[in-house]
């Protein structure tokens, strides 16, 4: 059976009118969809019937999600609604999603701390700060849960309601700073030598002021300088400088910046099967991110076809595709729960969710 396309509006906004009295026997109004077959066939008229406009709307609803199961909804031209069967990979993402949910709920949930005589506890010890390796490590870990969120959020449909809402673009947009940041949390957490995981965070911190920085010098040179940025930036470069200090760095090496697109790289020898596939996903979300058309339009689903003006491709989310990267997203937070573990940090329940969220056990 063809993969359908609802008509724009008519997933939510269902025609509906009285019937004849030949047509009442089957109820008093009708309710009707338009389906168009994305491989250009004729578009079919779907119609349901009921004694009231409710009833004849919500089976023609039934009717609808009965036969597609799962929806996408595009950011591609025309910006259409896109329907098609469940499939395996729909399946991977719906069930992922749920998981990443549970994650994240759990982690906005609970009070992080570090445990007595852990790696975690020691290495801050070594390195005179609770900057440098803990927070600088837990600020990476609220960026993936906060983007984990916002992505739960964005795609809808939570347990129960197995509906899922892909998009073209902002899918990707969103885990690209999921995988930034498990690549750097990992990279700090994955030695085994306390010295290394100091250094790679003191370079990750480093890294982040001169960003700052870089910041403060263009807006002063347009004229807004920012005092609370330039206050802000004078913290993290104390700390730079006293853990070099005390762990003997060359602060010269510590203060070269990491280039973002080298931290898969440098977290895939703690994934099994990372190998090129981190940096080859990160890169597909990095196009995304930046809007690169013709990557974008290369990793989606593609429909060609022909009109009065012409030929025309349309492109919506590719599921298939997606749910590799989430597959390997997942993967990878099993990883970083495993070196959270491992290293000391530790979580403590409570009873309050995050602001605004479910009160639900998890």
């Amino acid at each position: 059976m063809p993969a359908l396309s609802l008509e724009p509006g008519t997933h939510d906004r269902f025609a509906v009118a009285a019937t004849s009295a030949a047509a009442r026997s089957r109820g008093a109004f009708v309710a009707q969809t338009r389906l168009r077959p994305l491989d250009g066939g004729e578009i079919q008229i779907v119609q349901t019937f009921g004694a009231t406009e409710d009833a004849a709307r919500d089976t023609l609803r039934k009717a609808v999600a009965g036969s597609i199961g799962t929806v996408t909804q595009p950011a591609a031209p025309l910006g259409e609604p896109l329907a098609a069967r469940a499939s395996d990979a729909d399946t991977v993402i719906i069930n992922s999603r749920e998981a990443m949910r549970k994650f994240a709920a759990l982690i906005y949930r609970s009070h992080r701390f570090i445990a007595p005589d852990s790696d975690a506890a020691n290495d801050a010890r070594l390195s005179g700060s609770d900057i440098v390796p803990v927070n600088v490590v837990d600020g990476f870990v609220s960026a993936i849960v906060d983007h984990l969120q916002a992505w739960v959020d964005k795609t809808g449909g939570h347990e129960g309601e197995p509906q899922l809402w892909l998009s073209l673009y902002s899918d990707y947009t969103l885990f690209r700073p999921v995988l930034e940041s498990l690549a750097a949390a990992i990279w700090v957490l994955g030695p085994d030598d306390s010295r290394e995981r100091i250094k790679n965070a003191t370079k990750l911190l480093a890294t982040e002021l001169s960003q700052s920085k870089r910041f403060a010098d263009r807006v002063r040179r347009a004229g807004h300088p920012d005092a609370l940025t330039d206050q802000v930036n004078a913290g993290p470069e104390h700390i730079v400088h006293d853990v070099c200090i005390r762990m003997g760095f060359d602060e010269r090496q510590i203060n070269r910046p990491v280039d973002p697109s080298t931290l898969p790289d440098k977290a895939s020898r703690f994934i099994p099967g990372g190998n090129n596939a981190f940096y080859r996903l990160w890169s597909i979300c990095s196009a995304h991110a930046h809007a690169q058309l013709f990557a974008v339009m290369r990793h989606g689903a593609r429909t060609a076809g022909s009109g009065p003006h012409g030929g025309w491709t349309y492109v919506e989310a590719d599921s298939e595709s997606f749910a590799e990267l989430i597959k390997f997203a997942g993967d990878g937070l099993n990883v970083l729960s495993t070196l959270l573990n491992r290293r000391g940090h530790s979580l403590d329940a409570e009873s309050g969710p995050r602001p605004g969220g479910s009160t639900e056990a998890i």
